[in-house]
């Protein structure tokens, strides 16, 4: 349990440590990325409103700042490569400019470039490495300025990769730190689950003394006065309080189990039907009827001991509140990404809340009609049920079904599956 919640603790710290490096490393990248296209934004507006050129002595003063970017300079034109292309009013090409521009040859390779823009159908955007504008003179002209933007992506997308790789070596450092400190994080934790553990422990064995005189005064009792109301009431209280501190003291064991102790290879078909036998005079008497469907070779790597008396309280809870029929079903899930022997029992009952009902798996646990049916429970079997299921790497779930209760335990590691894999063996 400890070590479970530890793993937790460093996925939620790995997690939230992940969330916030992506959430600064998108907004720094997203940022960078609005600077660089307000910065040519504003270098192809200047040379719009000046005819394709920068003018004399050129200072950039005034431009904005915006995103906490760079503004204009008078370096700005030194390094700045760029060319145009204009039209006439008619659409015609009129002339070129492709003295500042390297990269860009002829006219023809230019013409390339409009091209694509004109089919955006944008007056402004990026084509390929190339920030553009397209620009309306006053005498029904177009002037289309292209401005290399290379050197700036590189840079962004060489600060991009930078921070990935720094961002992955902290992510590393942080689980490796996680690994070593989260046992000291844990440890309130792990002390104060160690106490409850003792005294439920403890508090069992206490408890098993008095139990016993009183259980021995009431005979006694009996024997002197003949059996009445009031002994049969101290004899059904003692029984109850006497199988509570024992499933008490079974759960406290399970829990302080780190692995399982006798791991060995067990058949769940043949086990399944060992324990269904003994149930079904049981729920006969009590005017039930006990199927089963169990498949063969369902095979599982675990404790027999355990998985039995997994098997015997769900059967008990089974035949206590089943209505009319209980339904056992072994079967094995051979799918193509998730393999595995599923356990499922069913049961008819009045007023089945529908849906899912895990909460039945929770300590102590009882529903408000379970309470009301008279019939005794401490609402642990349940809980011993998944402590048992998890301790084999399986999970368990309950739901409701019109008025159906299901509860399904499935074990998807560790398992072996045996011969006549689709093979049922129906029975009463």
């Amino acid at each position: 349990m400890i070590n479970k919640i530890r793993r937790r603790f460093i996925l939620v710290a790995m997690i939230a440590v992940t969330i916030v490096l992506t959430v600064i490393i998108s907004g720094i990248f997203l940022v960078s990325k609005k600077n660089l296209c307000n910065y040519s934004d504003m270098v192809l507006e200047s040379l719009a409103e000046n005819g394709g050129r920068f003018p004399e002595n050129f200072r950039g003063e005034g431009a904005p700042n915006k995103y906490l970017g760079i503004g204009l300079s008078s370096e700005t034109p030194f390094e700045t490569r760029y060319f145009y292309v204009k039209y006439d009013a008619d659409g015609n090409c009129k002339s070129f400019y492709l003295d500042k521009i390297a990269t860009v040859n002829t006219p023809s390779e230019a013409l390339v470039y409009c091209d694509k823009v004109f089919q955006k159908k944008s007056s402004s955007g990026f084509v390929d490495e190339f920030r553009y504008l397209v620009y309306d003179t006053s005498d029904g002209e177009k002037l289309l300025l292209f401005m290399d933007c290379s050197r700036h992506i590189d840079t962004l997308r060489t600060f991009f990769r930078s921070c990935l790789v720094f961002s992955a070596s902290a992510l590393a450092a942080v689980f490796i730190l996680m690994l070593l400190f989260s046992k000291k994080a844990v440890q309130p934790i792990a002390k104060s689950y160690e106490k409850q553990r003792h005294f439920i422990t403890d508090a069992s064995h206490e408890l098993k003394t008095p139990l016993t005189i009183i259980s021995a005064n009431n005979e006694l009792i009996e024997m002197d006065y003949g059996e009445n109301e009031s002994t049969r009431a101290i004899s059904k209280q003692v029984e109850r309080m006497a199988n509570m501190t024992k499933n008490l003291t079974v759960l406290a064991k399970i829990d302080e189990r780190k692995a399982l102790e006798e791991k060995k290879i067990i058949n769940v078909s043949e086990i399944t039907d060992d324990v269904v036998e003994p149930y079904k005079n049981l729920a006969l008497t009590s005017g039930k009827i006990l199927e089963r469907h169990v498949c063969s070779d369902a095979c599982i790597q675990g404790d027999e001991s355990l998985i039995r008396q997994m098997l015997s309280l769900m059967l008990d809870n089974s035949v206590k509140y089943g209505k009319s029929y209980i339904d056992v079903r072994v079967s094995m899930n051979n799918g193509k990404f998730r393999k595995g022997v599923i356990i499922e029992i069913e049961n008819d009952a009045d007023k089945v809340e529908q849906g899912n009902l895990n909460k039945y798996f929770d300590r102590f646990y009882r529903s408000d009609d379970a309470r009301a049916s008279g019939l005794e429970g401490s609402g642990i079997g349940l809980s011993i049920v998944r402590e048992i299921a998890e301790l084999h790497k399986g999970t368990v779930a309950a739901r409701g079904e019109g008025d159906k209760f299901i509860v399904t335990i499935s074990f998807e590691k560790s398992v072996f599956a045996g011969k006549n894999k689709n093979n049922t063996k129906p029975g009463l």
